[in-house]
């Protein structure tokens, strides 16, 4: 449909110049006023052991290293560009490792008939960058149908991965009420696979289910093998009800969020709006949406801002976020804070007393 889009530039000011450095250089590649304003910030005077120490706790430091190269190499005292330069080798390096590793899972996946969709890690990055080296992450996840369950385990043994709690059949069935993965290790000792059939464990009250995001499927490429992936609208919603359980604490996921928007600019926004609202998701995907916009500059088509302007309270919320983010990231959330937080950002009572309920009847595994 025909859709116009707005978008803000925010003042930058309002944060520190290792922030403004770092926001700023959480993009895929960088316009010629962008990277004019990333030469401005580079001026100044910088504590470049905060700015690394924020992109490694942010998960942005491929993007970091790929943007200063770009806009201000000179600039950039060199034990600071060589330690950029070391950790943005080994992310690459260890993403074709776990992406290899898991090229070897689908396959053995597809030979015994079983559909698995790639979820989070190499596929985050292909789908979100683009490019498989610019984003970190530190294990593999699958999304299967829960009935393959049994199927999958029996096969990832014959590659030596061990489930890191053994289960019974008896509680197998409890776990499927209150968790939505079980997590494995190969024999090894290198690599974690983390084996999904839901997107969150029960007690979230966000029930996507695995079979409606296989019938949406896309396709991307894996290092050369076109293999499964989840829609762009599937993502997006995925990605913000995630980044709102774990209270938007890694500026890496709104940066996936801002990403996503600007490759894709036609999502089906009618009808990932109407899907949110039937599964009660409605204000975390407005709340990841209003991130993108206010951290990234990200575009939003009129039917979006409308509704970001009819929620105050979002901009309450990101406050918060922000505060957890910049003003104190060493500081975990309490669990009254973690609580709290997820509770104001879903819109139907029925979904905050079953979040109270589960999470006091529930066991873990």
């Amino acid at each position: 449909m025909g859709t116009e889009f707005h978008y803000q530039t925010e003042p930058l000011d309002q944060w520190s110049t290792e922030v403004q450095i770092l926001l700023l250089c959480g993009r895929c590649s960088l316009d010629d006023d962008q990277i004019q304003r990333v030469r401005a910030c580079v001026e100044r005077e910088i504590d470049w052991e905060r700015l690394i120490y924020l992109a490694r706790g942010h998960g942005l430091v491929s993007l970091l290293h790929k943007n200063l190269e770009l806009a201000c190499p000179n600039e950039v005292p060199r034990p600071y560009r060589e330690r950029l330069s070391a950790d943005a080798m080994k992310i690459s390096a260890r993403n074709v490792l776990l992406a290899t590793e898991l090229l070897g899972l689908l396959n053995l996946f597809e030979a015994s008939g079983i559909s698995v969709m790639p979820y989070k890690g190499p596929a985050l990055a292909i789908q979100a960058y683009r490019d498989l080296r610019l984003r970190g992450f530190i294990d593999l996840d699958i999304l299967i149908r829960r009935n393959d369950l049994d199927r999958v385990r029996d096969l990832i043994a014959t590659l030596g991965y061990k489930p890191q709690i053994e289960i019974t059949a008896a509680k197998q069935r409890a776990i499927f009420r209150s968790e939505c993965d079980q997590v494995f290790t190969r024999s090894d000792g290198k690599i974690i696979l983390e084996v999904h059939w839901a997107i969150t464990p029960p007690f979230f009250s966000f029930a996507l289910d695995a079979d409606e995001l296989f019938a949406r499927n896309v396709r991307m490429d894996l290092l050369g093998k076109n293999v499964l992936a989840l829609s762009p609208e599937d993502l997006l919603l995925i990605l913000c009800v995630n980044g709102t359980k774990d209270i938007w604490r890694r500026l890496e996921i709104s940066c996936c969020v801002a990403e996503l928007l600007r490759d894709n600019p036609q999502l089906r926004w009618t009808e990932m709006l109407e899907e949110a609202r039937r599964l009660g998701a409605e204000r975390m995907l407005l709340l990841g949406l209003y991130l993108a916009r206010d951290l990234f500059q990200a575009s939003l088509p009129q039917v979006v801002t409308d509704r970001l302007d009819r929620l105050p309270k979002l901009q309450t919320m990101a406050q918060k976020v922000y505060r957890l983010m910049f003003d104190n990231p060493e500081q975990q959330p309490t669990l009254f804070e973690l609580t709290m937080f997820r509770l104001h950002c879903r819109e139907r009572l029925r979904d905050r007393l079953n979040y109270c309920i589960r999470r006091i009847l529930t066991p873990t595994y």
